[in-house]
């Protein structure tokens, strides 16, 4: 099992020159980070094209059966 450390993930967050949020059932916290998001202002994010990939698996997958039949007999 872990355990949450606050200490320890305030400290990594200074030396990274960052900041912990730790937000719970009263959402304190949520607060603070969402003032915190606006001070950092929007970004605009470039558009990224994905290709459509080929699935491949049909050689290796018949291969395998083909071994497999091999085996069988």
């Amino acid at each position: 099992m872990s355990r949450f450390d606050a200490a320890a993930l305030a400290r990594l967050g200074e030396l990274g020159g960052s900041q912990a949020f730790r937000i719970g059932i009263d959402g304190l916290a949520g607060d603070r980070l969402r003032r915190v998001l606006a001070q950092l202002g929007e970004r605009e994010f470039e558009e990224r094209r994905i290709s459509a990939y080929q699935e491949r698996f049909r050689w290796p997958l018949g291969l395998a059966l083909g071994c497999l039949i091999l085996r069988a007999v």
